[in-house]
């Protein structure tokens, strides 16, 4: 109850009494509207800060459903106070708390204004200190980090005068949490030891002593310092979880140092101590770890076993059956187990760092043994072919399979058998006497091994084996099939040889996942010998020998290597892997699967090589002329145009091919490359018999204009005779006042002449002829 409360209780008495106004207004106010929207408030909170598991998690956690029903009602009630009851004294706080609502509901921007209104409209509030905080936390939500960060720094500058550690323990709550989103860890751990330096709360110093171990090893990589953190945090009696969790991950950082027995001890502690018996599951995986890393295999797989049996629900037991998947794989070498476990963790629920190593390796096991069991059922189906009383042996010993389990049930005093389950013991026991029959007439039924375990080619013995060896042995690990029980035998429906191609493709598959995916070169050099000895002539050949080839180079052989590449790069010029084997041998590459376009096309390559660039030239644009419509076509006519205008300097020529090639391939990429520059020529070209046009026409005029001005008949004033009329009236011509000279006389007599000759027209078309071809030169020149 806070202290308006109060004082509301003990003024009710005096409040009858003098019936106060305002007094009245608050105590109505209360009861009506505050106390059941503030209770409603303070119910969601609790489920929203009950199911906040990590205070330092960089996002706000989805609200309970109980809360997410209740907010809205708190903001209906306190909007209602703030719209009838504006002049209580419980303004302040229904804005608060509609804020913190919004908050809750993630609606920062209305929260926001909610906290910004309260700061404004009630400056004299005791909540704006708090209002100051949040309103720095919804600015840091909407990613507004600049005026968030202003706001808490205001917030912790008024808690430190204030002495408010609850305000203040907020602040650097949200500043660890900002510093995490930007990835900025170690500033953050230094920020989180500030925390503890400020021993606001044991609570918190452990909370952020354990955040600081969380992210020295997970984010900095660096467990001895996480170790420290870990191992400190218990100094500050921690909630449960974070004392749990503490103490646990103190044990994996043991493990990550190499500390493997402290590790073991510090788990076994916890795993006598009562409270932790609900945790037992992760102990026992962690304890399971720690011996598999000590190489104690067995105790290490007992460990594991017991949460793949007892805990068969929990997340442990997903992660403890891919560590046995894991165990068995890498360390057994037991490919069998190794697919079981991995299936089953498949299946299982599983930590988010082990969902993804799960789905590859349960993949990748699937495949292989679909492998062995194919190469099993071909192996057999062979033998059927080769010998059908074998499809006998491995029917009666399958059948037997089944008739050992139904003994079993059926192994009681022969008196309590019902008449149908005596005739059933009959045919059973028939059928182990024909088997008994068969193995003495030609060994144990079905020809192959009658180990209690399956045998599996390519899967090598475990460590410490002395039969494993490597290819230079002989392989001695290595059996011949794989007995498949459960298996049904089938004849097959097709030919021997197309079981053998399946075989040799199998041999070639189990060889790449060997060589690739599971890293077991040995058992790869296995399986393509097997191959390239059984079934040299299959299609798989050739790549077979450039794997053996690349299994030398990881060897370091060299030599051995480069012979085999060479092998590769002279007999399989028709595959693709030749030019893998080019590469390895430093040699020019082969064009595969050629067309007449392509090998002429390579052909002009070759010239154009040697410096012929006429030669190429003509071999690159007979490939147009001859295979038009092939897809080489476009890319021969580019090379023929690059060849001209770079090689040969005739861009004109150039230009003209590749006009050619935009006009005829409009849509290829080799069009798209050119085309820009072709545009460019066009419109120079233009340009340039435009000035030339303009030119030509500016001679033409000027010769017409020059021409006319020459020949036309001048008429001069001065010379002109002027007619004057006596008194007797006969006319008298005046004497010109300024004479032409006798030579200008004669010099427009003989322009008359040449006027009216026939030869001055002609002689007027060749002379503007010769001016036009001089102007063109020289343009050309220019341009």
């Amino acid at each position: 109850m806070n202290f308006k409360t109060k004082i509301l209780f003990l003024l009710i008495p005096l409040s009858l009494l003098l019936s106060g106004c305002g007094l009245w207004t608050d105590f109505t106010t209360y009861f009506n509207l505050y106390h059941n929207a503030k209770t409603l408030y303070y119910d969601a909170e609790e489920l929203i800060i009950k199911e906040r598991k990590d205070i330092f998690f960089v996002s706000e956690a989805a609200i309970p459903a109980g809360a997410n029903q209740n907010l809205p009602k708190v903001i209906e009630k306190f909007s209602k106070l703030l719209q009838f009851h504006n002049k209580s004294s419980y303004v302040d706080d229904a804005l608060f708390l509609i804020g913190k609502a919004f908050y809750y509901q993630k609606s920062y921007i209305k929260a926001s204004r909610k906290f910004q209104e309260l700061i404004a409209t009630q400056p004299n509030s005791s909540l704006v200190l708090d209002a100051t905080l949040w309103l720095g936390k919804s600015e840091m939500q909407m990613k507004k980090f600049d005026s968030g960060l202003k706001y808490l720094d205001e917030a912790k500058q008024m808690a430190l005068k204030e002495k408010n550690n609850d305000i203040l323990s907020e602040v650097y709550v949200e500043e660890v949490r900002y510093l995490k989103f930007q990835e900025k860890f170690a500033e953050a751990v230094q920020k989180l030891r500030d925390i503890v330096a400020l021993d606001l709360s044991d609570e918190l110093s452990a909370k952020a002593l354990f955040e600081t171990g969380e992210l020295l090893f997970r984010k900095l990589d660096n467990p001895t310092e996480a170790a420290t953190a870990y191992k400190t945090t218990l100094d500050f009696s921690p909630p449960f979880d974070v004392e749990y969790n503490s103490r646990l991950n103190y044990s994996i950082c043991l493990r990550e140092m190499g500390k493997l027995d402290e590790s073991q001890a510090n788990l076994e502690e916890m795993g006598r101590e009562f409270k932790f018996l609900e945790k037992i599951d992760e102990i026992y995986l962690q304890k399971g770890l720690n011996l598999k890393r000590m190489g104690k295999y067995d105790e290490a797989y007992k460990q594991l076993y017991v949460l793949d049996t007892l805990a068969q629900n929990s997340v442990s037991s997903g992660v403890a059956r891919f560590e046995m998947g894991d165990m068995f794989e890498n360390n057994l070498r037991n490919f069998d187990s190794a697919f079981v476990y991995y299936s089953k963790a498949e299946k299982s629920a599983s930590t988010v760092d082990y969902v993804k190593k799960i789905k590859e390796k349960s993949a990748l096991f699937k495949r292989y043994e679909g492998l062995q069991t194919n190469l099993y059922v071909y192996t057999r189906q062979l033998a059927y072919l080769a010998d059908p009383i074998e499809f006998k042996k491995d029917s009666l010993n399958f059948y037997a399979d089944s008739a050992d389990a139904r003994l079993a049930d059926l192994f009681k005093p022969v008196e309590q058998l019902t008449d149908s389950a005596k005739r059933a013991l009959d045919s059973l026991k028939a059928i182990k006497d024909s088997l008994d029959n068969l193995a003495k007439q030609g060994g144990q039924p079905g020809g192959v091994v009658q180990d209690e375990e399956e045998l599996v080619v390519g899967r090598p013995k475990g460590e410490g084996d002395p039969e494993g060896k490597g290819p230079e042995q002989g392989l001695g690990n290595q059996p011949v099939t794989v007995q498949k029980k459960g298996w049904a035998p089938v004849m097959p429906q097709i030919s021997a040889d197309s079981l053998r191609s399946l075989l040799s493709k199998v041999y070639f598959d189990l060889g790449n996942v060997f060589f690739g995916e599971i890293i077991i070169p040995d058992s790869s050099y296995h399986y393509y010998t097997l191959l390239l000895s059984e079934y040299p002539g299959s299609k798989f050949t050739g790549q077979a020998l450039f794997s053996l080839g690349s299994y030398y180079l990881d060897k370091n052989e060299k030599s051995t290597a480069d012979s085999i590449f060479q092998v590769v790069y002279d007999n399989f010029q028709n595959e693709s892997v030749v030019n893998l084997a080019a590469d390895k041998l430093g040699k020019p590459k082969i064009l595969l699967n050629a067309s007449p376009a392509d090998q002429l096309f390579e052909e002009a390559e070759k010239v154009y090589y040697t410096k012929e660039f006429s030669t190429a030239v003509q071999k690159y644009y007979s490939v147009f002329r001859l295979y038009p419509e092939t897809f080489t076509a476009p890319k021969s006519l580019l090379a023929a145009g690059f060849v001209l205008e770079n090689d040969l300097m005739l861009r004109d020529s150039a230009f003209a091919v590749y006009d050619t090639l935009v006009t005829r391939y409009p849509q290829t990429r080799f069009t798209n490359k050119i085309a820009p520059k072709v545009n460019f020529y066009k419109d120079e070209r233009a340009k340039a018999k435009k000035r030339i046009d303009d030119s030509l026409k500016a001679i033409q005029d000027s010769i017409v204009a020059d021409s006319i001005a020459k020949h036309a008949p001048k008429i001069d004033s001065t010379a002109t005779n002027k007619t004057i009329t006596d008194s007797t009236g006969s006319e008298k011509k005046d004497p010109p006042t300024n004479p032409a000279p006798p030579e200008q006389i004669e010099e427009k007599k003989q322009d008359q002449t040449i006027q009216e000759s026939p030869w001055a027209t002609l002689l007027r078309e060749e002379t503007f002829l010769i001016s036009s071809k001089k102007v063109k030169a020289r343009l050309r020149n220019s341009s």
